[in-house]
């Protein structure tokens, strides 16, 4: 299972914890958690492409098992910042590396008239061989710009249509405690 951050600046809206970046971020993090320690023995990957504390930052990270390779996904996200890469431009430069009997997930909050092209890159991996799904990051309430809901029932219309399963989720939204640690 791939797990794939949109980290393109031009889709993301707010600041601070209730931004879309950070929601986006956390909740790629936490699903990482969540699939790696059950008992199913799943293989978690990461794709990305933002910018770090060093330029752009490609991030690619092999599916791989266990609680272990948490670790390594979490240190993959910390530097993570928005870039200019679009996520129709991650899916289609990652072609190749995603390949039949592969899963992804999207995180993205990119509602926009531009979603259509992330959507056909999807269907062309699904026509490889892939199956999809997404999770819409939809600005918090105080950073909803006018007209969101009427692009939010187009997108779901869409994804629907096209029987990609799809999660909206609000950026100030509390999500559940996937992994807890205590200290002693």
């Amino acid at each position: 299972l791939w797990i794939v951050l949109d980290l393109n600046g031009a889709a993301h809206r707010g600041s601070g914890p209730t931004s879309t970046l950070e929601y986006a971020i956390v909740l790629a993090a936490s699903l990482t958690a969540e699939l790696l320690s059950g008992g199913d023995r799943r293989a978690v990957g990461l794709l990305a492409a933002g910018s770090g504390p060093d330029g752009p930052l490609s991030v690619t990270v092999p599916p791989l098992p266990g609680k272990g390779h948490l670790w390594q996904i979490l240190a993959a996200l910390a530097p993570a910042q928005q870039g200019d890469t679009p996520l129709d431009g991650l899916l289609r430069h990652n072609r190749e590396l995603l390949g039949r009997g592969q899963t992804l997930v999207v995180i993205t909050p990119d509602l926009t008239t531009t979603s259509a092209a992330w959507l056909a890159e999807l269907l062309h991996l699904r026509r490889a061989g892939v199956v999809s799904s997404a999770m819409l990051v939809t600005p918090a309430a105080a950073d909803s710009p006018e007209g969101q809901a009427a692009g939010q029932e187009i997108l779901q219309e869409l994804l629907a249509r096209h029987e990609i399963p799809a999660q909206f989720l609000q950026a100030d939204t509390p999500l559940r405690a996937a992994l807890t640690y205590r200290r002693r």
